[in-house]
């Protein structure tokens, strides 16, 4: 059986245990849902359904355009439809001062309405639980001393403004018990709305047109204050024509550079030819060879004279001699011409020089001017800088009041515009069927919700309940073996000899399977010993002991029945014997005679407890004890012995050292598990052999129905046997009392 099917059935078995508290708990919450139900007042809502779109005037055209939509937006006219104003507002138009109280009464009694009022008084703690939320929130308002006021605070609470899905379309509820009151209160809203959110733009653009005229004028004032100021400086500075100085200057500057660049590339040449010129000019010879002096016009004419001259002596000089006229007169002319070389060629030389003298004054006078610019350039610009600022302020002044008469031109056509936009695309209309109470849905709920509390209500009673329910789990829990388990459904008194009273029964075959697991309980031989205890007392030790004997005297085994409980004996009332005379008796010496009694089974000889002892334990403690069980070994195959409770007194961890092991009887459903964990390390202390645990009383959950078959079974088959063996129980010594 897989660990799923146990839980369930554990499950099943805690509900079947706890079912009287889960029921009442459960018809308890249904009965509570069902009574506020038919207390509560019927309330009707009307809806009416709109589409709201922001729009924004264009400027000075007067022209609106719808933008996107826009969440926050949306967010925002859903609390501006839900605000206090606007349900002043509706209180306004529709007058409900005074008569708010009457029109939110409904129209005539119902069968709903005299059973609330009929219950009214004495359910008043239910009523003020369940009734709907209205009436606490009329207490609430109660207290403002504006009746409009507080009127309009009821009607924030009962409207509702939420967007319909998957659309545009926004939905506006009133809640009332009033259904036609309902309807007019919803369509009120969107006049009240629209008149608030005009007057709201209205009162933005009327602030924001004073703001703007006060703005406008002061801006004014500064902007000719700049105007005065800029006036003053140009007079005061010359600079009526600034702006066109300011655009030659730099085209002049660029080309007086551009004319340096090109003198001063003209001086150096100069410069070179003349430098050049200077160091030949002493030597007529090589100065002619000087390209500019040689490539003169003048001079190239000279040279060729000067060699048709001398061509013309050297034919002469073979005609005539150096002393003839014609060669005198060649001669000269020949020096005359080489004289005007010379000069030609000074001349050339000055004009050279005069040339770069030229050229280095016209670059220091391009300089000059160069210089002179600029100088006047930084002038300039020195003023242009504190010029310009004053420009721009006067430009920044300007445009600011210009911006500013321009927005007061477009607020006045604007301002009395509407800010948004609203269609009516359904009017509210009046309800015929309530919103509130939900019968159905109410009632499925209170079922619900009744059932589950019941269910969670019995687990957690059972999870709280650390009592022993049944064998299942005690093992585990508490580390020792479990012997088995007894489903008791009878009295006590009848209880106590199941095993003889109905031997066919299942309480009896319970000790039989007791029997067979405790020879089993030693791997060496089976126990003869056997002490029973339990933790505390009334958990059937005394009912396991008797009916344990009488099971292993059914099966052949001659068995002694001791009472060990020398604190509240049980055993002489069980079977009805004489207990003048018992086990106190001998262990205190008082008679040495024999203190067994017989009973109707040859096998079962019990030993009664005697008069109550005033030290019980100095007598279970005592050597006649150990020999009182060494002799009885000898005449009986097993000896069981009813002891006090282990967590009571300490007589059962005493007699524990001389008998074999203990039987540990716990009874379902009041012994706890800390006190069978208390008791179990009570005897483990002391070294106790524990046989194991017998959980008795055990409810009979999923054998029910075959233990019901089979008691019905024992009832018709097993009556007289069971009568008969009541009458023949009573003890063979019951001569006295």
């Amino acid at each position: 059986m897989s660990a799923k099917t146990n839980s369930l059935r554990e499950y099943w078995q805690v509900l079947r245990k706890r079912r009287y508290l889960a029921l009442v708990v459960s018809g308890g919450i249904f009965g509570i849902v069902l009574l506020s139900n038919l207390l509560a007042t019927p309330i009707y809502e009307g809806a009416v359904q709109i589409i709201i779109e922001r729009v924004e005037p264009d400027n000075l055209s007067g022209s609106n355009r719808a933008t996107a939509r826009d969440p926050e937006f949306d967010k925002t006219q859903f609390q501006l439809i839900r605000s206090h104003a606007v349900a002043r507002r509706v209180v306004s138009i529709l007058g409900l001062e005074e008569n708010y109280d009457a029109i939110q009464k409904s129209d005539g009694p119902t069968l709903i309405t005299d059973i609330r009022m009929s219950l009214k008084e004495w359910t008043s703690i239910l009523t003020g639980l369940f009734n709907d939320s209205s009436t606490n929130e009329e207490k609430l308002v109660e207290v403002n001393t504006d009746h409009a006021n507080s009127v309009a605070a009821r009607l924030v609470k009962n409207v509702r403004v939420q967007p319909v899905q998957e659309s545009h379309i926004t939905s506006i509820s009133y809640l009332s018990p009033n259904p036609e009151f309902a309807a007019l209160v919803a369509n009120t809203y969107i006049k009240a709305y629209l008149e608030e959110t005009l007057e709201m733009k209205m009162d933005a653009t009327r602030r924001n047109l004073e703001w703007m005229t006060e703005k406008a004028e002061s801006e004014r004032l500064k902007l000719q204050k700049t105007e005065n100021r800029l006036q003053e400086y140009m007079e005061a500075n010359n600079l009526l024509t600034l702006e066109d100085r300011v655009t030659i200057i730099p085209e002049t500057l660029s080309q007086l550079g551009g004319d340096l660049v090109r003198a001063e590339t003209r001086t150096k040449e100069h410069k070179l030819l003349y430098d050049k010129v200077m160091r030949v000019s002493s030597n007529l010879d090589a100065a002619e060879n000087v390209l500019s002096i040689s490539e003169g016009s003048s001079l190239d004419v000279l040279r060729a004279q000067i060699l048709r001259a001398e061509q013309n002596i050297m034919e002469l000089s073979s005609k005539y001699g150096s002393k003839h006229p014609v060669m005198i007169k060649a001669q000269g002319d020949l020096g005359v011409l080489k004289k005007k070389r010379r000069q030609e060629i000074h001349r050339i030389i000055e004009k050279v020089r005069s040339q770069y003298e030229l050229a280095l004054s016209n670059e220091n006078s391009i300089r000059g001017q160069l210089n002179e610019t600029k100088s006047e350039a930084l002038a300039i610009n020195a003023k242009y800088v504190q010029y310009s600022e004053l420009k721009r302020e006067l430009d920044t002044n300007r445009q600011l009041y210009d911006a500013l008469l321009t927005k007061i031109k477009d607020q006045s056509i604007t301002g009395e515009t509407r800010p948004v936009n609203i269609w009516v695309v359904e009017e509210a209309k009046v309800p015929e069927i309530p919103v509130k109470p939900t019968m159905v849905l109410n009632t499925i709920l209170g079922l619900f919700v009744g059932l589950t509390c019941g269910v969670g209500v019995a687990f957690l009673v059972d999870s709280l309940d650390n009592r022993i329910k049944s064998a299942e789990g005690v093992g585990e829990a508490l580390d020792v073996p479990v012997l088995g388990s007894v489903s008791f459904n009878r009295d006590a008194e009848s209880m106590n000899q199941i095993v003889c009273t109905a031997p066919r029964s299942e309480y009896a075959e319970s000790f039989n399977a007791l029997r067979t697991t405790l020879m089993m309980a030693s791997a060496e031989a089976p126990p003869k010993r056997i002490l029973v205890a339990s933790s505390v007392s009334g958990e059937g030790k005394t009912t396991t002991a008797v009916n344990l004997a009488f099971t292993m005297a059914k099966a052949g085994s001659r068995v002694l029945l001791i009472d060990a409980d020398l604190r509240k004996p049980r055993l002489h009332k069980v079977f009805k014997l004489r207990n003048r005379i018992g086990l106190s008796s001998y262990l205190s010496g008082i008679t040495d005679k024999s203190i067994l009694c017989k009973t109707t089974h040859d096998n079962l000889v019990v030993v009664t407890s005697g008069p109550i002892p005033p030290n019980p334990y100095e007598l279970l403690n005592s050597k006649r004890m150990e020999i009182l069980l060494e002799n009885s070994s000898q005449d009986f195959d097993v000896i069981i012995c009813d002891t006090a409770p282990v967590l009571s007194v300490s007589d059962s961890r005493l007699l524990s050292r001389v008998f074999d092991g203990l039987i540990l009887v716990m009874r379902a459903g009041k012994t706890t598990y800390p006190m069978a964990q208390a008791c179990i390390k009570s005897l483990r202390d002391v070294n106790a052999r524990i046989f194991g645990v017998l959980v008795n009383a055990v409810q009979l959950n999923d054998q029910e129905d075959y233990y019901r078959y089979y008691s019905s079974y024992l009832e018709e088959t097993e009556k007289p046997d069971i009568a008969s063996a009541r009458t023949a129980l009573n003890p063979a010594i019951s001569s006295e009392k």
